[in-house]
């Protein structure tokens, strides 16, 4: 069998170690030899410990079957550390479930359980190998959950569920349990290659190709189309070295390698979920032939991509060229790097550090943690223990390579309608006007074509999978406030349809352009009409029966609308029906660069068993930081995988949106607006809490964060320039201290509005929101809106003073709300203001001193009490005045999308 050594390799250790530490290799080698497989530990086992873990040499046994043997002195049940946070971790039902067995029926019943356990390995183990190994490694843990949890409730145990999810993501090293049992298998079977080194990929440009987009389906194409270019980039090196080679991105049930090397139909095969960039452990002594593979690879889809769109382009336009005349601008606009770095052998630790420090490599932190190992590790230096340092220098050599991009000068003429950048097809032939008649108003460059029709591509190839449909943002404009629902209950929405039908402009029972739901499509000049119609529904439709339906369609709308604003304002207040605004939200990880290098990791002696605690206190004399291990790696990109694939597409589904791209950390969706603030809140709370890594809550934290850009913006502004300006705001968040969300609200009228606010202050707000909405209703208590422009337009005006801005609220608030107590709501608005992010600069507070405005602006960001770190009152004052302003501009956006900040009907728990 091609993949025997590496499933010797994946099974070296089995996964219920942790459970008994004693004779574990001996039920290794008993789930193996039960589909006729030896067992062998080899050298891939050590390369990986090492690089991996902390290897002490302790007389210390930390597992759940609570004894000891030997010299080795039981000294706990296990615990998983997380790989950023360092927080802990415990089993409670696996633990309780074990303790009882072993108190109320001994140690023979607990052995008893682990031979059945086994029992389990050895059937799923044997179920899945026969099929092959890509099989097995994908499927492994999730059958093993399932059937577990079968055979205990079998049995009647309680919370059997619970106990399996349990089992399954146990730690591989008990006293240093920062990574779980299959993050070490996974990387032991990588690590079976000959002359094993690291690889790394990136494809670009990404933002660029992504944003020129006409429609949300162009959106969606660009981001899938990289997703699904990455992922052919990668199939080489699966093919080769089977998918446990790849470090990042994790691809353990990503849909992309289940659908393409499994031949299943996984759930978020429609998602952008592989980043443009990857790392991969392979031989090499087989690098070069790899690297022109994994160049072939995405070259040949590309072209595959092309040849698709040219015959549906010739079959809808009708038009004729040569094909190949066009092709090197799509092979000029992207670009694949790959690039490696090989591993190093060393003696010693001091080798290491001798050698770190003549290269210049050598800080403060990557001294002291080699210091710790040359004093305390069991094993003398592997060539996999400089991962962090060989990682951080193929990160900057690949990013060097991949910004050396040269493209071939293009022959002057017309350029492409969506991206304006490169020439159109036939833009060098034909002069305007023709060229527009002949692409029907939209010449396409090489490029956007493939874009243009990906989604059929996408089809046909996954012909037996039906793929979500995006077409434009006004079908997740109509979602707000449920408003196309309603409308559908009407009789009137019959009757529309009815007409529609009659001159030709439905599809699938519904308008061929949601804009037709608007009453300006149909008030607009029949010829315009007509062209959009031609356009966007690639029907041909006679003038004479546009004007006809338009008066009709007025007819039937403008008497349903009037009666649904009624029936509305019972729930929300006044609506402008049908909705016209929809939200952009775009979310990127915090730091991720410095967590995927390990800069951001905790102490070393944070990671280890709580019985190890002694240990560290009396031999470290100083905090060591743990350096960056694939483990890490492996275990942060399993979570971003599970948040894209899983998370992330569940509570966009559940909140109304259009996911675009989830790659890891990267989101972006659209939303109705009155659900994406709670959307966003729900993610980013998910992002940075422990269930990101572990599937059972416990109040921990992920060590993640997450900033964000959320767009209020018109369905009639252009998608190109909302997308940039989306991208600004997360940048802006970014800016101002990270963990934060930069909300902006584009008016078609052209005011914008934009706050910067930490996430929590989405919660401490919705009193007022709630307050401000009943006032709509005319419920009490309530606060009338006119506070609102009022704070705005008179705060700044105010003497710099904490104190005057404090009365003056009071008096605001005094005026404007329905109770007479308003001690309370004056102090919800003070303590939320400080939550919003504000930056001064040296001509606000009149200082020259750069570092008193940079420890300010670090408070805020920081959500500190200025007063009580020593701030001035003057410029406390300043700082105030510019918090509420931000934080009534934040209830102006919330007020106007009448936002759901619980979520509404779609509130749950993190697992959506």
């Amino acid at each position: 069998m091609k993949w025997t050594r590496k499933i010797q390799a994946f099974l070296h250790d089995p996964p219920d170690k942790a459970i008994k530490i004693a004779n574990h290799e001996e039920r290794a080698k008993e789930i193996l030899r039960s589909a006729g497989i030896e067992y062998r530990r080899g050298r891939e086992d050590i390369l990986a410990s090492a690089v991996q873990r902390v290897t002490l040499d302790l007389n210390k046994v930390i597992d759940f079957y609570g004894k000891g043997w030997g010299n080795y002195v039981w000294s706990g049940y296990p615990q998983l550390r997380l790989p950023i946070s360092a927080e802990k971790v415990e089993y409670p039902n696996l633990t309780k479930f074990i303790d009882r067995l072993r108190r109320s029926k001994g140690y023979k019943a607990v052995d008893e359980l682990l031979s059945k356990i086994v029992e389990v390995e050895k059937r799923v183990f044997k179920e899945l190998v026969e099929d092959c190994y890509f099989k097995l490694w994908n499927s492994y843990p999730m059958r093993l959950k399932e059937e577990l949890a079968k055979t205990l409730e079998s049995e009647g145990v309680e919370n059997a569920g619970e106990i399996a999810e349990e089992f399954v993501n146990l730690p591989a090293e008990t006293r240093y349990p920062d990574h779980t049992i299959w993050a070490h298998l996974d990387l032991a079977s990588a690590l079976t290659v000959d002359k094993p080194i690291l690889v790394r990929i990136k494809i670009s440009p990404v933002q660029d190709f992504i944003k020129n987009a006409k429609k949300e389906a162009d959106l969606w194409a660009g981001s899938h189309m990289l997703s699904y270019l990455t992922f052919h980039a990668l199939k080489p090196i699966i093919e080769e070295f089977g998918p446990d080679a790849v470090i990042y991105p994790h691809l353990r049930g990503q849909p992309f390698f289940v659908k393409e090397f499994l031949g299943e139909n996984p759930k978020g095969l429609e998602v952008a979920n592989i980043p443009n960039k990857a790392l991969a452990i392979v031989s090499e002594e087989k690098f070069e032939e790899l690297k022109r593979k994994i160049e072939d690879s995405f070259k040949q889809t590309l072209i595959k991509m092309y040849e698709f769109a040219v015959k549906r382009a010739r079959d809808k336009y009708g038009l004729n060229f040569d094909p190949q005349e066009y092709i090197h601008i799509l092979e000029d606009y992207f670009k694949i790097t790959v690039e490696k770095i090989s591993f190093r052998n060393f003696s010693s630790y001091d080798e290491i550090i001798d050698f770190l420090s003549k290269h210049g490599i050598l800080d403060e932190d990557r001294g002291k943690w080699f210091e710790f190992l040359k004093e305390f590790s069991k094993y003398p230096p592997q060539p996999t223990e400089l991962y962090p340092v060989l990682f951080e220098i193929l990160e900057s050599a690949t990013n060097i390579e991949s910004s050396k991009f040269e493209k071939r000068e293009q022959v002057s003429g017309w350029k492409c309608k969506l991206c304006g950048e490169n020439l159109a097809i036939l833009g060098d032939k034909f002069e305007y006007g023709e060229l527009m008649k002949i692409w029907k108003r939209e010449p396409l460059c090489p490029t956007c074509l493939v874009k243009r029709f990906y989604r059929k591509y996408l089809e046909k190839e996954y012909k037996e999978y039906d793929i979500k449909r995006f077409e434009t943002v006004t079908d997740v404009c109509l979602r707000a406030f449920n408003w196309i629902n309603e409308f559908k209950k009407r009789k009137e929405h019959g009757k529309f349809i009815e007409i529609l039908k009659k001159y030709n402009l439905t599809k699938d029972e519904e308008p061929c352009d949601p804009d037709m739901y608007y009453l300006e499509f149909w008030t607009a000049d029949p010829k315009k009409i007509k062209e959009r119609i031609e356009e966007w529904c690639g029907k041909e439709v006679p003038l004479e029966s546009v004007e006809k339906a338009s008066t009709e369609v007025l007819g039937v709308l403008r008497k349903a609308y009037g009666e649904i604003n009624k029936n509305m304002e019972e729930i929300y207040g006044k609506v402008d029906l049908p909705p016209k605004y929809y939200a952009i939200l775009k979310l990127d990880g915090d730091e991720m660069g410095k967590i995927l290098s390990g800069r951001k990791s905790s102490k070393v002696s944070d990671y280890a068993h709580e019985a190890l605690k002694e240990f560290f206190d009396e031999k470290l004399k100083e905090d060591v930081k743990r350096a960056l291990s694939p483990s890490h790696h492996i275990a942060i990109s399993q979570a971003l995988s599970r948040f894209a694939v899983e998370f992330v597409r569940r509570t966009v589904e559940k909140y109304g949106g259009d996911l675009i791209y989830a790659g890891g950390d990267d989101v972006l969706t659209i939303l109705p607006i009155d659900k994406a603030f709670a959307c966003a809140k729900k993610l980013a709370d998910y992002f940075s809490s422990a269930e990101m890594f572990v599937p059972w809550k416990n109040g921990g934290k992920s060590g993640l964060t997450m900033s964000g850009g959320l767009l209020i913006v018109h369905y009639k502004h252009p998608l190109y320039d909302a997308i940039d300006r989306v991208n600004k705001l997360e940048k802006r968040a970014k800016s101002l201290g990270r963990n934060a969300l930069a909300v902006g609200y584009l008016k078609r009228s052209g005011s914008y509005d934009e706050v910067v606010v930490s996430w929590d202050v989405l919660s401490e707000v919705e009193r007022l929101v709630e307050l401000l909405k009943n006032s709509e209703k005319n419920v009490k208590p309530s606060l009338s809106r006119r506070i609102i422009y009022h704070l705005v337009r008179d705060v700044e005006n105010l003497p710099d003073d904490e104190n005057a801005v404090r009365s003056f609220i009071r008096y605001e608030i005094s005026r404007h709300y329905s109770e007479k107590d308003v001690n309370q709501l004056v102090d919800n608005v003070m303590k939320a203001s400080e939550k919003v992010r504000v930056e001064l600069v040296k001509e606000d507070i009149g200082l020259e001193d750069e570092k008193i405005v940079s420890r300010i602006n670090r408070a805020i960001a920081e959500c500190k009490r200025l007063s009580e770190i020593g701030i001035p009152n003057e410029i406390l004052g300043i700082v105030t005045k510019k918090q509420v302003k931000g934080l009534f501009l934040l209830l102006k956006i919330l007020s106007d999308c009448k936002a759901e900040l619980w979520g509404g009907k779609n509130e749950g728990d993190n697992r959506a």
